[in-house]
This record gives C-alpha cells, structure tokens and sequence, in this order.
C-alpha cells in the first residue's frame, strides 16, 4: 500500500466504543462534546501531528531529490512561522496560506514536487508546524 493511501486510511480510522482507553459513548447536546468526543479528537490531532514530524525529518517521504529534509532548514520546526500565515510570501510575490510556503520549499530547497492540497501528507505538515507553534499569538501577515 502506498505511504499516501495508508495515511489517509490512518487517519479516517477512529477508534470504537469498547477499544482500550475509548470512553463509551455519551449522549450530549449538540456542540457539547463528550468525554469520548474529546478523547477521539485528541487521538486523530496526536496521530496526525506525530505523522507531520516523521515527515518533517523524512526526505524520502516528502519526495526530495537533494536528500533535504523539512528539519535541514528548520531544525526544531525553528523559523517556520506557522502562526503568521496567511502573509505575503515574497518569493511567491502574493498573499499564502502556510501549506503554500512548505511547497515552495519542497520544490526550491529539497527540489521536489508540490503536494496537492488534499494529500495527507501536506495535512500532517500544516498540522505539526501548527501545534510546534501552540501558544503563540496569531499574528497573520506577521514578517
């Protein structure tokens, strides 16, 4: 199976009432989520996250032709900003979303190819460097 398909199954995947540590079901109000609710949602955010790292320092994974990884430049997830897109990205020379700005280094530094918007793996990317970012103030169009 592919790495993509795989991921996108991984992550459609959510664990059942009964599953070790799965709180049973509990009936709330609509926009009250329950304890289970909570618990699912903390699951898929954790698998998807731990995926974006792995990515991150994967070259092979992100399709790089120079061997670079997303940490080469950005060790630590350092310089990446997450919480000051969208922004004018001067290289594109118009506003971008974060998930713009990891494909123009996929393509310029590790001379790849850029990820669709819908693959799994540009999602965990977003994902991680967004949680590596928790705490921080929002600031979009931040330099």
């Amino acid at each position: 199976m592919n790495a993509p398909l795989a991921l996108s199954l991984l992550l459609l995947a959510a664990p059942a009432a009964g599953d070790a540590g799965v709180p049973p079901p509990q009936h709330t109000l609509y926009g009250d989520p329950s304890a289970r609710d909570d618990f699912i949602a903390r699951q898929a955010l954790q698998r998807v996250t731990d995926e974006g790292r792995k990515l991150f320092h994967d070259p092979q994974g992100l399709g790089s032709t120079t061997g670079a990884s997303c940490a080469r430049c950005h060790p630590g997830a350092a310089a990446t900003h997450a919480e000051s897109y969208p922004k004018f990205h001067r290289d594109l020379q118009r506003v971008a979303l974060l998930r713009d700005a990891i494909n123009w280094c996929l393509v310029n530094s590790a001379r790849g190819r850029a990820l669709r918007d819908d693959d799994p793996r540009l999602k965990a990317l977003e994902v991680y460097l967004t949680v590596q970012r928790a705490g921080l103030e929002l600031e979009p169009g931040k330099r």
